[in-house]
């Protein structure tokens, strides 16, 4: 791919530009793919171009750092007080022989100018008249100089255990699809996991507040990039896209994928939005003890208030809190008091060796 450069030389614009930021040699420049995650997908390479008139030019020569989840950096190159005006991120191949050339760009931004401090660009989805991606300089995140979380030594199993955690995902698996597995990434964490299978749909749980997952008929990312719609179909359909921002629990279904010329997600299967899962998970309850105390006779009292289910004690006492389908959404300590948000449903608690059953209309 030949670059293609919107720079005008023009005198009178000089004294106009002596004025702008620049990138120093060494000092690190910072960008995202969050609006475009899909950049680091297929083993791309993402590195950059830095310039301030034709000739006066260099690569980075080496490959961006992944600092934390989206955000990347990397440093300006030349020697000491070297100074760049404008720079272009750039996506190449992952079998690119060379870094500091043009031969097998994927993608790159267009021009952009030098921005200088706590910044980051946020590359985004939005290409230019020369198909060229743009977007904005915003905000670093915070703790972006921190390592990224190291990568999954190994597949981790699901189990039936795992199916009783904060958020439950399950998948109906593509016949074509020999295994499926599933990649999810979190704050601070990633990994891949094979789920358990009931009843033809594929779960896993996760203990996290919010989750972000793909789909995958393998324990890795296929590295194929199609060059022709042909080539997408047969090397590609093996991956979802991303489903990010998961919140609750629910069922997936994995759907054709399409093959639409401009289309970020070429050939990436699509899916369809949660459902309720078509199984209730087979873990039961703890069993009730051989007599329920009553709040009298134990000092408990248990009630409820809007979405809140109310505890008092007259001491401290262990309280755990199941769905009827056996799921703990709840597990803490009552010290004297304790309240609890739930959605509604039947629930059924146990403090210390009591159970008690509650309704949250």
């Amino acid at each position: 791919m030949k670059r293609i450069s919107t720079i005008i030389l023009l005198n009178v614009l000089l004294a106009s530009v002596a004025f702008a930021d620049v990138f120093t040699a060494g000092e690190k420049v910072y960008f995202s793919t969050e609006n475009n995650s899909w950049w680091a997908n297929d083993g791309a390479k993402l590195t950059a171009y830095f310039f301030n008139a034709p000739g006066d030019d260099a690569w980075a020569g080496v490959e961006a750092t992944l600092e934390e989840g989206t955000l990347y950096s990397i440093a300006a190159p030349g020697t000491n007080g070297k100074t760049w005006a404008n720079i272009i991120f750039v996506r190449k191949a992952d079998n690119a022989a060379s870094l500091t050339d043009w031969a097998d760009v994927w993608n790159q931004t267009a021009d952009i100018a030098a921005q200088t401090g706590e910044v980051c660009f946020y590359i985004s989805e939005i290409k230019d008249g020369n198909n060229n991606f743009t977007g904005t300089w915003g905000e670093k995140p915070n703790g972006g100089d921190n390592p990224p979380p190291p990568p999954p030594a190994e597949v981790i199993d699901a189990t039936e255990n795992d199916l009783q955690k904060n958020i439950v995902i399950g998948v109906t698996k593509p016949a074509e699809w020999a295994e499926i597995y599933v990649y999810f990434w979190a704050t601070g964490t990633n990994g891949y996991i094979k789920p358990i299978e009931y009843e033809g749909v594929y779960a896993c749980g996760f203990d996290f507040d919010e989750v972000n997952i793909i789909f995958l008929s393998q324990s890795s990312f296929p590295s194929e990039t199609p060059a022709n719609e042909d080539e997408a179909k047969a090397k590609l359909g093996k991956q979802t896209i991303n489903i990010e921002g998961i919140v609750e629990s629910g069922c997936y279904e994995v759907v054709d994928a399409t093959y639409e010329e401009g289309d970020s997600d070429w050939g990436k299967r699509r899916i369809n939005s949660a459902a309720e899962c078509p199984f209730v998970i087979p873990t039961p309850p703890p069993p009730p003890p051989a007599a329920v105390g009553s709040t009298k006779d134990s000092g408990i009292n248990v009630w409820v208030e809007g979405n809140s289910l109310k505890i008092s004690t007259e001491t401290a006492a262990q309280v755990e809190i199941f769905s009827v389908t056996g799921q703990k959404v709840f597990a803490g300590t009552a010290d004297k008091t304790c309240s609890v948000e739930l959605k509604r449903g039947v629930y059924l608690l146990k403090i210390n060796n009591l159970i008690y059953k509650t309704v949250i209309n």
